[in-house]
């Protein structure tokens, strides 16, 4: 279980890094978005202070 762990993790943090990626790109391609497309931005770099990685 010890060793399982970290896949678990790895896993979980590509997968909301790159939903935050991904969500930013399309929010970034429409004008009337372009608040959520900061919101994105900002949230992805909270996280990237908060990550180990």
């Amino acid at each position: 279980m010890r060793y399982f762990t970290p896949l678990i993790n790895l896993y979980a943090f590509a997968f909301l890094v790159g939903g935050a990626v991904y969500s930013a790109y399309r929010y970034s391609r429409d004008r009337l978005y372009k608040n959520r497309f900061w919101g994105n931005v900002g949230a992805f770099c909270v996280s990237r202070g908060t990550s180990p990685l």
